[in-house]
């Protein structure tokens, strides 16, 4: 009984300890992109940008929808880093996460 209920913490204790890294990962995702995304209303009317350039995170996302690879937009936008792109997808990821949806009711 007690060796049952030794594996059975131990599982429990595994489990937390991935699911602290995973969350530890995410704040450390988050603090990354706070530091390279900008929001300046004297910047593209204060929609989220690279800091210390005027392109907007949007625009990123979409060059990556559309199927450009990291390597194809930092060839065409030398001004901008592996960690900026990075830091757009953190953003992007950061701000869907935060969304919420209330349902309506219909009239």
């Amino acid at each position: 009984m007690a060796v049952v209920l030794a594996r059975n913490c131990l599982r429990l204790w595994r489990r937390y300890a991935i699911l602290f890294e995973k969350a530890l990962r995410q704040e450390e995702e988050v603090e990354d992109w706070r530091t390279r995304i900008v929001l300046d209303p004297q910047i593209l009317v204060g929609k989220p940008t690279v800091r210390g350039t005027r392109l907007a995170v949007e625009l990123i996302i979409d060059l990556l929808a559309q199927g450009w690879t990291e390597a194809e937009i930092l060839n065409n936008y030398p001004g901008l880093t592996r960690e900026d792109v990075q830091a757009c997808l953190s953003y992007a990821s950061a701000t869907l996460r935060a969304e919420k949806v209330y349902p309506i009711a219909a009239a």
